[in-house]
């Protein structure tokens, strides 16, 4: 049972603290350092929660009282997803977008017909 509080404790942390880091730290790498450190304690805490529920026979302590199981999943899941859609969000931004509309089908932009009369009148 300490374990499992111990766990629990290292998520909320790690969700707390993602909120209340400013947006600008939140790189790629970071997230990606993020999502994986809270999925390793999540794993934890499923595998605990199994032998937890087939050991403990006292189903009125907190732990199950308190639905503290389900709560941190619902916390957890949150946070995941919270920081997914941000990843997504900085991989976008750090993409290039290139528009290649007009290049092959034969039409010419005027200002790119101007520069190349331009150029070949230097040469």
């Amino acid at each position: 049972m300490d374990l499992q509080l111990q766990c629990f404790n290292i998520i909320k942390s790690l969700c707390s603290n993602y909120k209340k880091d400013g947006a600008s730290g939140k790189t790629e790498e970071y997230l990606l350092s993020r999502i994986q450190s809270i999925d390793d304690q999540w794993i934890d805490i499923e595998q605990r929660h199994k032998i937890v529920v087939e050991t403990v026979e006292d189903k009125n302590i907190d732990y199950f009282t308190g639905n503290v199981f389900t709560k941190t999943k619902e916390l957890y899941e949150t946070t995941l997803q919270s920081m997914q859609y941000l990843l997504l969000q900085v991989r976008k931004s750090k993409s290039v977008h290139f528009d290649p509309t007009g290049m092959l089908d034969g039409t010419t932009d005027v200002s790119v017909k101007t520069l190349l009369e331009q150029q070949e009148c230097n040469f």
